[in-house]
């Protein structure tokens, strides 16, 4: 498990991505005791059969987004080895989403995604998540698409990451349920 944060390589679905976002939801909870916060296993990893990434996406929902709450959440998670990436942040309150990983940047192994629960990015990593569960024609085309990019950008993940966010995007727009 892990990858180099610039590289793209896909790895057969692998039952073990569930237990080991199952031991870092506990460790979260540990280290977060008396928070109110809610840990969703998101990404492909969470995906039964989808080709992935051996990184697991973790989306952890708290209901207080101010920024003492969100340094406090930056003190707490790094003495847990995450490492908050400030570049790859939004900040406005209502779709706020604060990026770290564990893991070094050689070898990256999870992804924490802390956003407001209820906000845009809670319920579009859900829903995405959520349809690909429940709708094999989908996760065949997402995987689909994923292999392509793969191949094509093996060594540029922000590429990939941005040519797959029209699939999403263009799949979001069309089950727009607000």
């Amino acid at each position: 498990m892990g990858l180099a944060y610039y590289r793209v390589e896909l790895h057969p679905y692998d039952k073990e991505w569930i237990e080991l976002f199952q031991n870092e939801k506990a460790l979260i909870e540990y280290n977060t005791i008396g928070r109110e916060l809610y840990i969703e296993h998101v990404g492909s990893t969470s995906i039964p059969g989808m080709v992935s990434k051996p990184i697991v996406d973790i989306l952890v929902g708290i209901t207080d987004i101010t920024q003492n709450q969100i340094n406090d959440y930056i003190d707490i998670l790094d003495t847990i080895d995450y490492y908050y990436l400030r570049g790859f942040n939004i900040f406005d309150t209502n779709i706020a989403r604060y990026f770290f990983v564990k893991g070094n940047l050689e070898d990256t192994q999870f992804h924490l995604h802390l956003v407001r629960k209820g906000s845009y990015y809670w319920n579009e990593y859900l829903f995405f998540r959520d349809c690909l569960r429940n709708d094999s024609e989908l996760a065949e085309k997402y995987a689909a698409i994923k292999q392509v990019l793969a191949a094509q950008y093996t060594n540029d993940r922000s590429s990939y990451r941005f040519y797959k966010s029209f699939f999403i995007e263009d799949f979001l727009e069309q089950n727009e349920r607000y």
